[in-house]
């Protein structure tokens, strides 16, 4: 989600970061008083599968993979990778968090990141005292709709090979920062399938 190539989705991106850097000084007081800064581990959990997201994080440094684990029986690989953040991004499991259900997927950091948590409570009371930062926090549910919308028509209706060319051009570091096992079940091909595209390709 990061150095895409200028769409709607970009746009959108870069308006939420703009109203975040223009966050007047009381708004940013009140934000700063309720977030904590984090330095954490490679392979730290955000969110677990079948637990409630309470805490929504804002990457300062590193990445992170969200993922769901299959059901025992299943074959393949045991999870399945759906999305990538990297530094900027709004990192959360959105139905969890927002509905404070059990969550449906895993958030697991792939290195050591920096990170500034924020807990439901504390946000909601910042929502209904800030409409600044409720708007922000309304344009990052919007981008993430239209993010899965576009990801969800990709899987349905690009081949494989179109869906790694559409990687390439518009998220290409995920290459370099990113297992090729977790692109391959993020484009929803096996590891060989995507080696071979890749030498086609490449």
């Amino acid at each position: 989600m990061y150095f895409r190539v200028m769409n709607p989705l970009q746009s959108l991106r870069q308006r939420y970061l703009q109203l975040v850097d223009e966050l007047s000084p009381s708004a940013r007081a009140a934000y700063d008083a309720v977030t904590r800064q984090e330095l954490l581990p490679k392979g730290y959990y955000l969110c677990r599968q079948g637990f409630v997201c309470r805490t929504v994080a804002t990457l300062q440094s590193g990445s992170a993979r969200i993922f769901h684990l299959k059901p025992e029986g299943r074959s393949g690989t045991t999870d399945v990778t759906t999305a990538f953040f990297f530094p900027g991004d709004f990192v959360t499991s959105f139905q969890s968090f927002y509905l404070q259900v059990p969550s449906q997927s895993a958030i697991q950091l792939l290195e050591e990141s920096a990170v500034t948590l924020l807990d439901y409570t504390a946000l909601q009371s910042l929502r209904t005292t800030y409409p600044e930062i409720d708007q922000i926090d309304r344009l990052s549910n919007d981008y993430y709709t239209m993010w899965l919308e576009q990801r969800i028509f990709s899987l349905q209706f690009h081949t494989a090979a179109e869906r790694y060319a559409d990687l390439l051009r518009n998220e290409p570091y995920l290459v370099q920062k990113v297992p090729l096992s977790y692109i391959a079940s993020y484009l929803g091909i096996t590891l060989e399938t995507l080696s071979r595209i890749r030498a086609r390709i490449d």
